[in-house]
């Protein structure tokens, strides 16, 4: 019986030992998770002024193409302007003319 005994209390002693080593394996893992994350968070942050100069560079480039597209509208919108304003004002120099040229006018 004392033998029986003595090797239970081995066991016990072995499973004890397997649940400690465990449990610091398990804190190391999560203290090298930890470590991980603080690396990866310091990168990230590192690089958030080089993410914002890239969008703020498309959102630059973008507003540069929609303010050219509102100078090409403006632009060919002038000119069908200027061209209507030429063709009217040709229409009231002929009116003109025809009304002072008119024989029948009183």
């Amino acid at each position: 019986m004392d033998d029986t005994l003595k090797r239970l209390l081995d066991a016990e002693h072995k499973a004890q030992e397997l649940v400690a080593k465990s449990i610091q394996d398990r804190d190391r893992l999560i203290d090298q998770a930890l470590e991980e994350v603080k690396t990866a968070d310091a990168r990230f942050r590192a690089r958030i002024p080089e993410l914002r100069e890239g969008f703020q560079k498309k959102a630059d480039e973008r507003a540069e193409q929609a303010v050219a597209e509102i100078r090409r509208r403006y632009a060919e919108r002038r000119e069908t302007l200027e061209q209507e304003t030429a063709r009217r004002r040709d229409q009231t120099v002929q009116a003109a003319l025809a009304a002072l040229l008119a024989p029948d006018a009183d």
